[in-house]
């Protein structure tokens, strides 16, 4: 699965115009005072340590999914032994057995034969009796193992296609395979869209607007000052923003832009701002202004939570409720 040209160029316009993030974001005017720096103030070494923290994010991304994309340089497959049996030192399998091939849709029989360029024994002419019986290579495991370089393309071939192979399709025989490919190509294909999956959250944390990437922010719990109690830079945030993307891909998507990250962060300000009580009459949610009750809040329950699950019941209360907060903000 190659890496697409939308997947490589999502980056380029957030990394040739980090030093602008939120210079032309139509932001509310509460959240324009939370997020806004005056960008004098920020150290432009400061600010292409960030870039260099992103590029390098990208880079080593796009680096693995590139070995991905390789085959790899050596095949390691694996007895397939009853649970709590040990190995053998050497074991040898069969060398020559039928198989049904799904290219000629008929049973070969399959043989390995040092120096024949095919492993079919119908396209292993002129052999000698003699040289087929000095010749004939063994198919040994070492404790349980056998490594096959990527160059040696015969005894590969075998092993894909024989029987005793678990992943070989439309075996002939009942008996139960013998052995595995531990680094399988569904393996590597797994690893490789995990990887994409990566770049992908990675790509969408860049090019996310101020204003969406502080209420995902907030939801995922990225603290927006330093240990100073100080506001961090946008290009900080957005590096912790982007972080936070490439540990967990999958959730960040799948909680990115969601109507649950943006009603918690809502209460949140709200709450902060003391536009919103949850102390002054316990276990309800009021106005700090009127002291007007607005919703109940169960015992044990995280005001927060609480708070937004009811902006999402969408009653007509919840949404008059969810319309003034957001104004007031």
């Amino acid at each position: 699965m190659p890496v697409t040209k939308q997947v490589k160029q999502e980056a380029l316009p957030v990394l040739n115009s980090l030093t602008d993030l939120g210079a032309e974001e139509k932001l509310s005017p509460k959240l324009q005072e939370e997020v806004a720096v005056e960008e004098p103030k920020i150290p432009l070494k400061e600010i292409d340590e960030d870039q260099d923290k992103l590029r390098l994010m990208i880079a080593r991304t796009e680096l693995k999914i590139k070995q991905q994309q390789k085959e790899p340089e050596l095949y390691l497959f694996k007895l397939l032994l009853p649970e709590g049996q040990k190995p053998k030192t050497h074991e040898s399998l069969v060398n020559e057995m039928p198989i049904y091939d799904k290219e000629t849709e008929s049973v070969r029989t399959i043989r390995l034969v040092r120096g024949a360029s095919s492993i079919f024994v119908d396209e292993q002419e002129g052999y000698t009796p003699q040289y087929l019986q000095r010749n004939k290579m063994e198919v040994v495991f070492n404790n349980g193992f056998l490594r096959v370089p990527r160059t040696n393309r015969t005894l590969l071939n075998f092993l894909l296609n024989s029987d005793d192979y678990d992943g070989k399709e439309n075996r002939l025989r009942n008996k139960k395979p013998k052995y595995t490919l531990v680094n399988s190509a569904d393996t590597e294909s797994k690893e490789l869209q995990k990887e994409e999956a990566r770049l992908r959250a990675i790509n969408h944390a860049m090019n996310a607007s101020v204003e969406e990437m502080m209420i995902h922010a907030e939801f995922l719990g990225i603290n927006m000052t330093n240990q100073y109690g100080e506001q961090k830079s946008i290009s900080k945030i957005r590096v912790e923003y982007a972080n936070k993307a490439g540990d967990k891909p999958d959730y960040f998507m799948n909680s990115a832009g969601t109507p649950t990250a943006k009603a918690q962060y809502f209460v949140k300000k709200g709450l902060e701002a003391g536009i919103l009580d949850v102390v002054t009459k316990k276990g309800y949610l009021t106005w700090k202004d009127s002291d007007k009750v607005i919703t109940e809040i169960p015992f044990g329950k995280s005001a927060v939570e609480s708070i937004s699950n009811f902006i999402l019941s969408k009653t007509d209360e919840a949404e008059a409720f969810y319309k003034r907060l957001k104004e007031a903000l």
